[in-house]
């Protein structure tokens, strides 16, 4: 039976009272009526009375609709028609007919004809009437209002989980232990206004905060306001612990836009889901997320959403006391000043508390509210003793508190628990199935259990562990922590976070030493010490120093140490080093230095854990400027001191590779949440006396340090990085200026003869103090003294600060800066640009792009152009980025003769490459034979010197005329000497052309053999990205090219690198056989990672490619037809079927079963992919196989009876996998 029909027939078997209470609910939701007058029922029964109207809704304007529900039997024309008279029958209703707006009539009748139905609506010209049958208020029900069917007519018509704004806070109000969120917001402007425009903005939002501050209700409250302002429809999702997936798809489908709130979004199950529907919603829908999380319980929500995409979060902090004040009056009408600051005192900003005491206080008196645990007491408590009744019972909730969701019948953690409290599997089982009939905890698929409320769990934790003490956390430790660590750590966040009472530290610092006493094994030491050292920081220590004093040395020296790239990796590999940068703000921090230095001296190899111990764990955080900077002082003090002021070489490297991290203006630190999720958090200093007496500190060492050579670069490499910038501009200027002054006094004084990089920091302050509109001695910016300086600078357009009068300008001044010279002058100038060092690739790159501008900008003077050609051939030549323009200037002014000379007069690093430049650009006109030879002989230098040549037959094709051979020959040499593949592809790239075929053979001299071995031996380099020379080849090479390439390819075991050409062949005439070849050397290969996720390779790729799709099908139908009894070719085939033609399988299957009936070989195929990925949830793969072998059993026909017992088999294990994963994801996906 349909829903729909079963929907109608629970209406037809309601009592009178009952429907028309039925339908007043639904006339509410429909047309969202603020007040419905019934006069058709007895008040507080289903009675129905006699009355015209049955039920009236007044207006503002003051006029009426009048609603008339008749009986639910089928009601006839005549007494629709009766009805709708009575409405306006004076003797029955005593109001004039324009006070009635609308008359709205329902009816359960199925043959009310067209003309019927216009008839009646017609019926009063003044007045609106309208019809509702029972097949309208059934859709409506299915699809709008399924709570109203599980209400009034008990179908549940989805899982109890989805709700519309009201129906939520009705639900949620329900229940007593929760403080009501449908009292009035009051307190929160600024965070709602901060909601809805975060709302407008963002896909998925997540509110967080401390619990009881408000969260849900301003989350209500932004909802409400983002339909105003938008046509969004807004569900609200309330985890019961069933199956989120099938309800998302029935309310997320219709085309529009959806605000999906999703209440306590760490508790709720299959998250991913509903992420899922943000990234991938239905068709024409648009899909927002708004979620709450408690503080402390946000990590598994952060790896769910940020695993799929961006998220947006807003923090709410504690109200103020006299927001709490005004909730307290105009909420519970508390006025009684004493109760009013003794519930301020102990909410303490926290509304919920606040709430929860002003019952308390007004239900009893102001005794039972003396602080926050007696509230919790007197409010959880009874409910505990009222619901959970007996001690074992309380027991068994807890323990499902603690691990849910877990498979009640098989957690061993919990079994072993239950027996220690005397408790038998037996009676938990049927303790579940108690607490599950009374809803108080949510049972998944009869197997996996978890506490359905979160504030109980929370209770239930302090009560049982804190209060009764019947399992002390003791046990808790023995039996659940290393399986469970996460869990039992939440346990106890949460009951120092929300039952912080007098003692309870003091306790689980007991508990815990004493669980930890009785482990033996190191791993399990190591993971207590990590999780547990701020509840015995001593024992830690102590633990840590034995581990390090076991140690072996092991020498490591520093001084050519790369940092820079290993910065980005910030993640420390020694974990005790981890558990040190834990102890900044611990009581024992100065010995949780002293071990770091002592584990550094023995393991310096491992110099990165330290680097980013010293340079992001114990740097700067929220707490820095709180503190007044005294922790990275006392940090940087102690690394100074223990480096014995740079007589120990490594610490002081290190020290100088940390302090950029302490020069920052504003810092990000990246927390962790947990072992794969992690936090953000951006924040900028603040110039105090704190923070002067840091950096004062700093620059003070630098100085001291800068007087030796060795550390001299460093130095200068942290002066040319000083970069004053922050996205918080307030206190760029007040820290830039502490700085300078500092700077200036212990590193600026030190200064002599300036060196080039001291010119350029100079002239880097400058740009400094001009931006900060400082007055600084412009003495002190004497950079200009430098004659490196002043090159650089001119050639680089540093002398301005604006991009636009640079580009104007630059090359004038580098004119200007030469004109005049002479050999002399030109000489130094390249002997200063020699001596100039440059780390920086854009720099280094700007300067050549100066010295090539110097060169183009003289070009067209004699005397000018051969100073700086002879003078620059002086040097070594270490960029051949501008070579060729040089070489052709000097062509233009020089012989052939005195080019080669300057080259040959030198002793170059890279004289085999700027005498290959020289050959290649020589003017065809000035070439001569003896040329030809030079270039052979240097490709084979260059080669045996394995450096790269870079050059393409398009640049060599004019020495054929000397040598007809020529380029077979460079050919054989890049053959024989097995030359990198990148030259092969240069050597190729970009010059053949599918209609030069006559002159591909000239330029080969007929050696085509040697073009096939040059394409096999550098294929997959890119250099015949149209396919060009492949289909050439195929064509006009041998006739096993194509197997050879393929082959090759096999071979290489680089598979997924190649094939993009390959779709070239469905284009070709002959493209069944090619692709037919391709095939059969692949099957003959046995390769087998061809037979697993073959949409990956080049093979795919041949397939996958867009177009010559009907060549494509026919071809594979025309395999099939071939091979169908080949087991291996047709397993192939359908590997590629489907992986690329997904959409198509039934129909090769059906091709193929019209040729072989055998079942051994139909299952032999691939019918579904063998391997896939997803992100979130496997489950909608598995529904969509499900639905496909469905479909396939559907398409067979006549004799397939044992194929069909076959696909039903599959579907039925595809359906309890599907069961499988669903549990596993439901346990995995609730962490807590």
């Amino acid at each position: 039976m349909s829903k729909i029909n079963t929907i109608e027939q629970a209406i037809m078997s309601l009592g009178g009272g009952d429907y028309q209470k039925f339908m007043d609910s639904y006339l509410y939701k429909k047309y969202k009526y603020e007040n419905i007058t019934t006069l058709g029922s007895q008040t507080g029964t289903n009675k129905p009375t006699k009355g015209i109207p049955d039920s009236y809704v007044k207006l503002e304007n003051g006029n009426y609709i009048f609603i008339m529900y008749g009986t639910v039997e089928s009601t006839s024309y005549e007494k629709l028609k009766k009805d709708i008279f009575s409405c306006v029958d004076k003797n029955k209703v005593a109001i004039e007919i324009d006070k009635i707006e609308e008359i709205i009539c329902c009816h359960t009748s199925t043959n009310i004809h067209v003309e019927q139905k216009e008839s009646l609506e017609n019926l009063i010209p003044e007045v609106k009437i309208t019809l509702i049958d029972i097949s309208t208020v059934s859709h409506d029900l299915l699809e709008r209002f399924p709570t109203i069917a599980k209400d009034h007519l008990s179908i549940p018509l989805d899982s109890g989980q989805f709700f519309e704004i009201d129906d939520f806070i009705e639900k949620y109000d329900k229940i007593d232990i929760n403080a009501s969120i449908g009292m009035d917001l009051i307190g929160r402007v600024e965070e709602l206004n901060d909601l809805v425009s975060k709302l407008k903005n963002n896909n998925v939002v997540l509110i967080l905060g401390k619990s009881g501050l408000g969260k849900t209700r301003l989350v209500i409250e932004a909802c409400r306001k983002y339909i105003e302002i938008t046509n969004t429809k807004v569900y609200c999702v309330k985890n019961n612990g069933n199956m989120l997936y099938e309800d998302l798809n029935y309310y997320i489908s219709d085309p529009g836009e959806y605000l999906i709130f999703v209440d306590d979004a760490n508790q709720t199950t299959e998250l991913q889901h509903i992420i899922d529907k943000v990234i991938d919603p239905p068709a024409n829908c648009k899909v927002k997320v708004v979620m709450t999380v408690r503080e402390y319980a946000i990590d598994r929500v952060r790896e769910i959403t940020l695993k799929k995409t961006n998220l947006e979060e807003i923090k709410i902090d504690i109200l103020s006391d006299e927001v709490i004040k005004e909730i307290l009056k105009k909420n519970l009408s508390i006025k009684n000043e004493k109760y009013l600051e003794q519930i301020i005192k102990i909410a303490k900003g926290n509304a919920r508390l606040a709430i929860l005491a002003g019952k308390i206080a007004k239900e009893k008196d102001i005794n039972s509210i003396y602080n926050s645990v007696g509230i919790f007491e007197n409010y959880y408590g009874d409910i505990i003793k009222k619901e959970f009744g007996e001690k074992n019972k309380i027991i068994s909730a807890f323990i499902i508190a603690l691990f849910g969701p877990i498979k009640y019948k098989e957690n061993e953690v919990a079994r072993n628990l239950l027996e220690e409290c005397d408790i038998s599997e037996k009676q938990f089982h049927l303790i579940c199935e108690e607490l599950h009939e009374k809803e108080l905890i949510d049972m998944y698929m009869n197997e996996a259990t978890k506490i359905s409320d979160q504030n109980i769990r929370d209770y239930l934790f302090y009560y049982v562990v804190i209060e009764k003490k019947y399992i002390t956390l003791e046990k808790v430790l023995d039996y659940a922590f290393l399986r469970y660590k996460d869990k039992v750590v939440y346990m106890i966040n949460t009951i120092l976070q929300l039952f912080n009472g007098e003692g309870i530290l003091d306790y689980f610092k007991d508990e815990v030493n004493k669980s930890w006493s009785k482990i033996k094994d190191d791993r399990e030491i190591l993971k207590y010490a990590k999780t547990f050292y701020w509840f015995n920081e001593e024992k830690t220590l102590m633990y840590i120093k034995e581990k390090i004093d076991n140690m072996e040395n092991e020498e490591f020296s520093l001084k050519d140490f790369n940092f820079e790239d290993k910065k980005n990796n910030n993640k420390i590999d020694l974990e005790i080093i981890e558990i040190l940068g834990a102890f900044k703000y611990c009581e024992n921090f100065e010995d949780a230095l002293y071990l770091g230095l002592e584990l550094f001296n023995k393991k310096s190899k491992y110099v990165m854990d330290f680097y980013f111990l010293f340079s992001d764990r114990l740097c700067y955080d929220k707490q820095s400027f709180n503190l007044n900077y005294e922790k990275e002082l006392e940090v940087i003090k102690y690394l100074w001191e223990e480096s014995k002021y740079g007589e120990n070489i490594n610490l002081t490297l290190l020290l100088l590779n940390i302090i950029p991290e302490y020069l920052k203006f504003d810092f990000s630190r990246i927390e962790g949440v947990n072992q794969r999720t992690f936090n953000q958090i951006s924040m900028n200093l603040v110039a105090c006396d704190g923070l002067e007496k840091l950096r004062a500190k700093i620059w003070r060492i630098l100085g001291t340090l800068y007087l030796n050579q060795d550390y001299q670069k460093n130095i200068n490499k942290i002066l040319l990085k000083y970069k004053p910038y922050s996205k918080f501009k307030d206190q760029l200027k007040n820290i830039f200026e502490l700085d300078f002054k500092y700077i200036g006094e212990y590193i600026f004084s030190k200064f002599g003869n300036l060196t080039f990089e001291q010119a350029k920091i100079l002239k880097s302050f400058e740009k400094q103090t001009i931006r900060f509109n400082i007055n600084e001695n412009k003495d002190l910016f004497n950079y200009n003294e430098c004659k490196e300086f002043i090159i650089y600078n001119t050639l680089t357009g540093q002398n301005y600060e604006d991009y636009e009068i640079m580009i104007r300008n630059r090359e004038k001044d580098i004119y200007n800066l030469v004109k005049d010279y002479n050999e002399d002058d030109f000489v130094e100038f390249f002997k200063c640009l020699d001596n100039i060092s440059i780390e920086d690739s854009y720099e280094s790159s700007n300067l050549s792009d100066g010295i090539k501008m110097l060169f183009q900008r003289i070009e067209d003077k004699k005397e000018l152009s051969i100073y700086a050609i002879k003078s620059y051939f002086k040097f070594e030549v270490k960029n051949l980025y501008y070579i060729g323009i040089i070489i052709n200037i000097a062509f233009k002014y020089m012989k052939l003769e005195e080019i080669e000379s300057l080259i040959n007069n030198y002793d170059y690093k890279n004289k085999e490459s700027l005498f290959y430049n020289y050959l290649i650009n020589i003017p065809e006109s000035l070439l001569e034979e003896r040329h030809c030879n030079s270039l052979k002989k240097v490709f084979l230098d260059l080669i045996r010197k394995e450096k790269n040549f870079m050059s393409n037959i398009r640049e060599l094709k004019i020495f054929l005329k000397f040598d007809s051979n020529f380029i077979a020959d460079i050919s054989r040499i890049i053959l024989d000497n097995k030359v990198n593949r990148i030259n092969i592809a240069f050597f190729l790239r970009n010059y053949f052309d599918i209609n030069n075929k006559e002159e591909i053979l000239e330029i080969f001299n007929g050696n085509i053999d040697l073009l096939e071995k040059l394409y096999i031996y550098g294929f997959g380099n890119n250099f015949d990205y149209e396919g060009n020379l492949f289909i050439f080849l195929i064509n006009n090479g041998s006739k096993n090219f194509l197997e050879e390439l393929i082959i090759n390819i096999l071979d290489s075991n680089r598979v997924n690198y190649y094939g993009e050409i390959f779709k070239r062949l469905w284009s070709e005439e002959n493209y069944n056989d090619l692709v037919t070849r391709v095939f059969k050397v692949i099957v003959e290969s046995k390769k087998e990672y061809y037979y697993c996720g073959v949409e990956y390779t080049w093979l795919g790729k041949l397939f996958m490619d867009e177009g010559d799709d009907e060549r494509k099908i026919d071809w594979i139908k025309n395999y099939i037809n071939n091979f169908y009894r080949d087991k291996e070719k047709i397993t192939l085939i359908f590997k590629i079927i489907v992986e690329i033609f997904s959409d198509k399988r039934i129909e090769f299957i059906l091709y193929f079963l019209e040729r072989n009936k055998n079942l051994e070989d139909f299952k032999n195929i691939d019918l579904v992919s063998s391997s896939y990925s997803w992100s979130g949830s496997e489950v909608p793969l598995i529904e969509k196989e499900i639905e496909f072998l469905k479909d396939l059993k559907r398409s067979l026909k006549g004799g397939f009876i044992n194929h069909k017992a076959y696909l039903k088999e599959l579907i039925y294990r595809k359906e309890k996998y599907k069961k499988e994963v669903l549990l596993r994801e439901y346990i995995e996906n609730s962490n807590f």
